[in-house]
């Protein structure tokens, strides 16, 4: 319970409540509760984020790898695309779709995850106690996929701007 004291107050009946709360309970000024806060994020932060934040930099070279055989497993059949009259952006452009529908469905579960959760504690039907998962979380999956979507663009531009069809072709023997 947070307890304020009126602006008007005397510094007696100020010191007199303040008595009378160390007897009932805790008593701590607003610098010392902010203080404590800043204390209890930062070491939640120290040791709590290093694990998520390192499961997203494994995924996402995990993703990367995938991309990269997803490109020299379909070179030839966008070589051969290409020498009979498809542009290198349609190239370009389904090497992403094939990217970005690999971590599509990972991203809907997640989101699915944040929208169902939440609900089903509220309601009584799952008893997931240490659940960080909010509506407000939705944006996480989002700019995941958003990240995959960037990190397959770029393979693929890198991959399909190098060469030329008969380059990927001659690559393959």
């Amino acid at each position: 319970m947070l307890i304020t004291v009126k602006d008007g107050a005397s510094e007696e009946e100020t010191r007199a409540l303040v008595e009378d709360l160390k007897y009932s309970g805790i008593v701590e000024s607003m610098e010392g509760i902010l203080e404590n806060s800043r204390q209890e994020i930062n070491t939640l932060l120290v040791h709590i984020l290093p694990r998520p934040v390192f499961n997203l930099l494994a995924s996402l070279i995990a993703y990367l790898s995938m991309v990269i055989l997803l490109i020299r497993k379909k070179r030839h059949a966008l070589a051969v695309d290409y020498l009979c009259g498809a542009e290198k952006r349609s190239c370009v452009a389904d090497l992403i779709g094939s990217g970005c529908l690999i971590s599509f469905i990972p991203m809907l579960i997640v989101a699915l995850m944040i929208i169902v959760v939440p609900e089903m504690q509220w309601r009584g039907q799952m008893a997931y106690t240490s659940s960080i998962l909010t509506f407000d979380m939705l944006w996480v999956p989002v700019l995941c996929f958003i990240i995959t979507l960037i990190i397959s663009a770029a393979a693929a531009l890198i991959s399909l701007g190098k060469r030329s069809p008969v380059g990927y072709l001659r690559g393959l023997e």
